[in-house]
């Protein structure tokens, strides 16, 4: 018997159709956010890129409708494909002998498994699980393709696990496995009913049948080509307008709340409460969620609250609930709402204790490390192991100059100086000088040894009185650790501290002058790409004995300093 020549029609058009999305669309675009994560300027509470620009003192519904139709914008290319793969499914699957499985596991399984290179969002996948499931598939099947597209493609894990901290990447995918192939299979019907709803308001485009095996070729064509149109006006009429007003709706609530409000807050049950909430409703296009998510951890919001919103953005949204509600029942949309909202406030708590069990065993190494200076192995004086090194440590004797005491407070003295008068003559608050003509000779120069991040970002600089004389001085961070330059009275710069011997070749890229050991002198916190975390203890207390101590950093690529 030949193959029925209707599906293997259709088979090649969803083929092209997903291929040609695919390679020119959805992976060049995601390739893309990935580059620009952590780099971007985000014009838009719901998108990467606005396209629609509201007045600078544009009013609140003003605001609103520009958001609502950028995100339109953002999302039409990923909804029309949506809605060309649901209808394609929903059809496809009718002219198939109906072999549903009741092994709901594998079910679940198969759903990852074709979910997974789809590449859509959460809101343009919610078309295609219905169409599948009123195709004739199983429910956990559906359902499992649509947790599956935006969160497990290549893309958004490579994303994943190069943005954000292992831990949060590692929390992220477990919890999503546990949704797939547990969760889901554990809530769906063990039988298959056909939707009352559909049966009710639409009659099946076509149906397995040994007579369209013996149409024709032009005539399978026209016959599929008609069973694919009824298909696409019956699932574009259920779930566009439901789009329509998703997006108001995350519009709506963009602007009416940020996540930005919970920066400094306390990790509690009612924070972490609201952030779920907001993050499991949130009508997120792909990848975007992780960049949004990204920009909040570098605004300083708690790396616990990003945990959740790392797993609650992109895995279901306002549109995905409506979409269930439609094609499964109001009750299912609101269990699986309840599942990721209390699975993202879970992910918070254990990110927290998490965080809280390295902090404290992170301190424990650092005192030990510090208050153990005889057994350092990278302890030196600059004259036994730097002598080739020219001027590696050389400070400008200077006057130490004490500020007077303004206030006493236990055992706590607080020193204030007052600012010299304003050089009134140029009639400019600031002048702008050439650091070279200052005496700082280190440049950040782009070269192709450098050109990639996040080196061409640029490195750490800091300032902070090194020697105790009363002028700050500055530090900077180099491709072979650091340098020091000493202000010489507020007139010019000079290097007195470069080339260590033991940060030879390393890319610093941040740094900090704090006292870490509490003697009263800052000393050197350095961070490194791909080498580690570096403290150098001021040398002047000691008489120029330097110290480089390598300080645990969870093997990380780089820590912030």
């Amino acid at each position: 018997m030949t193959a029925n020549r209707k599906f293997i029609i259709l088979l090649i058009f969803l083929i092209g159709v997903a291929s040609s999305f695919w390679l020119v669309s959805r992976y060049p675009a995601l390739d893309n956010k990935a580059a620009l994560s952590g780099s971007e300027n985000f014009e838009d509470p719901l998108t990467h890129e606005a396209h629609f620009h509201a007045p600078r003192k544009a009013s609140f519904l003003t605001k609103v409708a520009y958001t609502t139709l950028n995100w339109y914008e953002t999302n039409w290319r990923g909804m029309a494909f949506g809605l060309i793969l649901a209808a394609g499914f929903f059809t496809l699957l009718k002219y198939i002998p109906r072999q549903s499985s009741d092994r709901r596991f594998r079910n679940s399984f198969m759903g990852m498994f074709l979910g997974t290179p789809l590449g859509v969002c959460v809101n343009c996948v919610a078309p295609i699980a219905k169409g599948m499931y009123e195709g004739g598939s199983r429910m956990e099947t559906a359902l499992a393709v649509m947790f599956s597209s935006p969160t497990l493609n290549i893309v958004v894990l490579t994303m994943l696990f190069s943005i954000f901290p292992f831990y949060m990447a590692v929390m992220k995918l477990l919890a999503t496995f546990i949704l797939i192939l547990i969760i889901v299979p554990l809530i769906s019907e063990k039988t298959r009913a056909v939707p009352e709803k559909q049966a009710l308001e639409f009659e099946s485009p076509t149906s397995c049948s040994l007579n369209s095996n013996q149409l024709s070729w032009p005539l399978a064509f026209q016959s599929a080509s008609l069973d694919y149109w009824k298909s696409f006006i019956y699932i574009f009429g259920r779930t566009v307008p439901l789009m329509l007003l998703a997006g108001l709706f995350g519009a709506l609530a963009s602007h009416l709340w940020s996540f930005d409000r919970l920066i400094g807050v306390p990790i509690n049950l009612l924070n972490l409460t609201l952030l779920s909430f907001m993050g499991t409703i949130m009508p997120l296009p792909i990848a975007f969620d992780l960049m949004l998510a990204q920009a909040m951890l570098m605004s300083g919001l708690s790396p616990a609250f990003v945990t959740t919103l790392v797993f609650t953005f992109g895995t279901f949204s306002i549109y995905s609930a409506l979409i269930i509600y439609r094609t499964f029942s109001l009750f299912l949309a609101v269990k699986l709402f309840m599942i990721v909202f209390v699975v993202g406030i879970g992910l918070g708590y254990i990110s927290n204790i998490f965080l809280e069990y390295r902090h404290v065993n992170w301190l424990a190494k650092y005192d030990t490390i510090i208050d153990s200076p005889d057994k350092r192995s990278n302890t030196y004086s600059s004259e036994e192991k730097l002598q080739n090194s020219v001027k590696n440590y050389s400070p400008v004797p200077m006057t130490r100059y004490d500020a007077p005491i303004i206030l006493t407070q236990g055992n706590l003295d607080i020193h204030a100086l007052a600012h010299a008068p304003r050089n009134k003559k140029t009639g400019k608050p600031f002048t702008q000088r050439i650091a070279t003509e200052l005496g700082i000779t280190y440049s950040n120069s782009l070269t192709p040894k450098n050109f990639l991040d996040p080196l061409f970002f640029g490195r750490g600089i800091a300032s902070g009185d090194f020697n105790l004389d009363g002028w700050p001085d500055i530090a900077v961070a180099t491709n072979n650790g650091f340098e020091i330059y000493q202000n010489m009275n507020g007139t010019r710069f000079k290097k007195i501290f470069s080339g260590i011997e033991a940060l030879n070749g390393k890319q610093a890229i941040n740094i900090a002058l704090v006292d870490l050991n509490n003697d009263g002198w800052l000393d050197i916190f350095l961070t490194t790409f791909n080498d580690g975390n570096f403290v150098v203890l001021n040398p002047l207390p000691y008489e120029g004995q330097i110290s480089v101590l390598p300080i645990p950093n969870g093997n990380a690529l780089l820590t912030n300093a």
